[in-house]
């Protein structure tokens, strides 16, 4: 995300679209009152499930990262078609066309290490993964 988050959170909530039952109580006026104690919480704005709709809509970015999974994985080097991710099979480094069948590396320094001796290995490069 190239906007600091809560700008990005802030955007989103003042894009969302007010609910077509919106029914806010006549007039909207707030008098706070003498002991602190006493103010009220929650809104007056908005029903639970209008709340929620806001908030989900506000929240998307977030979830979007929070279900990604990130991790390092080998490549060949080429592009295209010819494109590979080094994985292995019983034991012995081989090549997969997908990034899920690919080893996964949590860290690039570790990802680094593996390759390191691998002569076929030409980049470490960050995927993300959706849940």
């Amino acid at each position: 995300m190239t906007k600091p988050l809560i700008d990005t959170l802030v955007d989103r909530f003042l894009d969302w679209k007010l609910p077509q039952d919106f029914a806010p109580d006549g007039g909207i006026a707030f008098t706070p009152p003498a002991h602190p104690s006493w103010f009220p919480t929650g809104t007056n704005l908005f029903h639970a499930g209008q709340a929620k709709a806001m908030l989900e809509h506000v929240a998307a970015p977030v979830l979007a990262l929070v279900s990604t999974r990130f991790a390092w994985l080998i490549e060949n080097g080429k592009q295209g078609d010819e494109l590979r991710y080094r994985s292995m099979e019983q034991g012995t480094p081989t090549w997969t066309t997908s990034p899920h069948e690919a080893l996964n590396f949590s860290r690039r320094e570790d990802a680094e290490r593996f390759a390191s001796e691998d002569e076929d290995a030409w980049r470490i490069v960050e995927h993300g993964f959706e849940s």
